[in-house]
């Protein structure tokens, strides 16, 4: 028989919401709508593999471009559509400063490991998924967890970084790795780009606004302060906190596949969450599954 496959993503869906979980992981209804941080993260982090990897600006660029085209507009307005043309445009010009301002990486951390899928068995029956952004191996021989996040910049304080430290995910990376290592990795660098807020001026074109964004990751990215890097060591004991906590909840998921129930109860406190209403919200309400804004049989990571 087959190991149920479950990940940090889906957990939090079960976490959150019950009927969002099965709707999602069972009967795999993936709405067509795009998330467009999720689309910025994944063109951050194929742009920084391929830096990593070596390679030329012009093939960083295609790496990042792909994931933009890849994007489905159909469902997006005008509107939006402008602003994810906007959104690649800062995309390019903070990943391009982001390697100025991280210049001395292959030196100070000369052993790299980029974009790894790892799985294990996390109880019975049941597999734990992740992908690890970068290993990275310092000067002194010690190991991190190298994991790149954007944020807006009004939002990073020392509670960001605190918060950081006690994430469940940030425990499920340190897990991941000392199954790639064979050993605890010393903590985590957490690394963060800092979106500002700009927005195109009244008469200015697209293309003079992309510019103009790009001109200020590119030549003001220090006086800007426009990233932070910290490094957070995290202790084996909270690892260990998160594994037998994980392996609890790993539990209670199987159970509920196997005994193949039928309701999972919905958590209205979840209907309107932080990028606006649940994209579930129509099919909660109406029962019918419109196959113009969803996709039936697609699972999710």
């Amino acid at each position: 028989m087959t190991n149920l496959v479950l990940s940090h993503s889906a957990k939090q869906d079960y976490d959150n919401c019950r009927r969002y979980y099965a709707l999602a992981r069972i009967k795999k209804i993936r709405s067509r709508r795009v998330i467009v941080p999720y689309v910025i993260g994944t063109a951050c982090h194929a742009y920084k593999e391929a830096w990593y990897n070596g390679l030329d600006e012009s093939q960083r660029l295609a790496a990042l471009r792909k994931v933009f085209k890849g994007v489905d507009t159909s469902l997006m307005a005008k509107d939006e559509i402008v602003d994810l043309t906007v959104d690649q445009g800062r995309c390019e010009a903070f990943m391009y400063a982001y390697t100025l301002a991280h210049s001395e990486d292959r030196i100070q951390y000369p052993k790299l490991i980029t974009e790894k899928e790892v799985r294990f068995e996390i109880i019975p029956g049941v597999d734990w998924l992740g992908f690890l952004d970068t290993l990275a191996q310092d000067a002194a021989g010690d190991w991190w967890v190298m994991e790149t996040k954007t944020a807006g910049k009004a939002f990073v304080n020392k509670d960001y970084f605190d918060r950081v430290a006690i994430d469940n995910q940030v425990m499920g990376y340190m897990r991941l790795a000392a199954e790639v290592l064979g050993f605890m990795p010393k903590g985590i660098i957490y690394d963060v780009i800092l979106k500002t807020q700009h927005r195109q001026r009244k008469g200015e074109s697209l293309s003079a606004f992309v510019k103009r964004l790009q001109h200020l990751y590119v030549k003001d990215w220090k006086t800007e302060g426009l990233f932070a890097r910290h490094e957070l060591i995290v202790s084996p004991k909270a690892v260990d906190r998160w594994l037998t906590e994980t392996r609890f909840i790993a539990a209670e998921i199987k159970a509920a596949h196997d005994n193949k129930i039928k309701v999972w109860p919905k958590n209205t406190g979840n209907c309107i969450a932080k990028y606006g209403a649940c994209q579930y919200m129509s099919v909660c309400t109406t029962g019918q599954v419109d196959k113009m804004r969803f996709t039936i049989g697609k699972d999710r990571k």
